[in-house]
């Protein structure tokens, strides 16, 4: 029987858990990662996206063979189980710092889009206190609202796929044939970017402990995984093939820009369209990240109730947020956060799965069904 906290209303279906990964992984990092992957693989970015893709999937079914190890617990206890109560603290801390930051910076990532794009002029101090106050109200409900309202954002970005596919009518085949060009050290160079734009995958490991059928999660997580790898991986390409790798490397949101390119007789700016949807896609990934950091908090301090902890993070990423004035610096800050996101998706589940096989701990615990 569940605990109360993991009361029915909290449950998380196979196929909400498919919509919470898909949007936590499909981020802020596809404005940029045409860009920053094919200024070190070239006109086979492409390429290095797929390589990344089929690495991730490899990671995610780590990570979820991690969650099915330890089932009814979510990372922070995993954590303290196989380490110990100290290091376990200091690992699960250092987790909550992570999403703290990357919840800080993509609140200026997402301001930023709005104050250029879209509100060209509105001050920047009242759009992030509207998604501050987006963010409280949402994640304080808990997992099954976000996960509700993640379902319904799902098939609102469904556009964008098709929106982004519109350019391959013009594509330039010599801007991406032959395959091959650059050699396999840059294009291995080059799975870096679209690694950052895969992490979110992780979070299966703090849902863990609301997965109404875990031992259906794989699917989801993967199939999840599999979409947001097509996407990139389709986007890099058509966007090669367009623009050319030269033209890529004077764009700061290059998957935006294109859709100032598309002229639709009925729609006198589409670009607006799109940048609605990548508010959307930016709010839901931010969503994740502030209720990620308010439950580990919660967690951390074995509380029951992660909502106490929800108004404690508002002052530190208003303040964070103070600190870095605009995208561009919000980009650099973020460069750091997704090397050390890397460690904490790719390599330290990887480890802990592999440290409580050899010492053979596994199983639930309170919070188990």
């Amino acid at each position: 029987m569940k605990t109360k906290k993991y009361a029915k209303f909290n449950e998380i279906t196979p196929l909400q858990l498919f919509f919470l990964i898909f949007l936590s992984q499909l981020g802020a990092g596809l404005l940029t990662l045409p860009r920053d992957v094919t200024a070190v693989a070239g006109q086979d970015g492409w390429i290095s996206v797929f390589l990344a893709t089929i690495l991730t999937a490899l990671a995610a079914a780590v990570a979820v063979k991690l969650a099915s190890r330890f089932e009814g617990l979510g990372l922070i206890e995993i954590n303290q189980k196989v380490f110990g109560k100290f290091l376990g603290s200091v690992l699960s801390v250092i987790y909550f710092s992570y999403f703290l930051l990357n919840g800080a910076n993509l609140l200026i990532v997402s301001a930023g889009l709005i104050t250029v794009w879209v509100l060209p002029g509105f001050p920047l101090i009242y759009v992030r206190a509207l998604y501050l106050l987006a963010l409280v109200y949402l994640t304080r409900n808990g997992i099954k609202v976000i996960a509700r309202l993640f379902t319904l954002y799902f098939y609102h970005i469904v556009p964008l796929f098709f929106i982004l596919a519109w350019p391959a009518w013009n594509l330039e085949p010599r801007l991406i044939f032959p395959v091959g060009t650059v050699g396999l050290l840059p294009v291995l160079k080059g799975m870096e970017a679209p690694l950052y734009g895969f992490l979110g995958f992780e979070t299966v490991l703090l849902l863990n402990p609301f997965l109404k059928e875990p031992q259906k999660s794989m699917l989801p997580v993967q199939a999840a995984t599999l979409l947001v790898g097509l996407l990139y991986t389709a986007t890099v390409f058509i966007l090669t093939g367009f623009f050319g790798v030269g033209e890529l490397q004077f764009q700061l949101w290059p998957t935006i820009f294109v859709a100032r390119t598309i002229e639709v007789a009925f729609v006198e700016r589409l670009d607006i369209f799109v940048d609605i949807i990548w508010v959307i896609i930016t709010f839901t990934t931010l969503a994740m990240n502030y209720y990620l950091a308010a439950l580990s908090l919660a967690r951390i301090f074995n509380q029951k109730e992660h909502k106490g902890f929800i108004l404690y993070l508002v002052p530190p990423i208003y303040l964070l947020d103070n600190l870095v004035y605009n995208a561009t610096q919000a980009f650099v800050f973020a460069k750091y956060l997704s090397r050390t996101g890397a460690v904490l998706a790719y390599i330290l589940p990887a480890v802990i799965y592999l440290i409580s096989l050899v010492r053979k701990v596994k199983g639930g615990g309170k919070l188990a069904k």
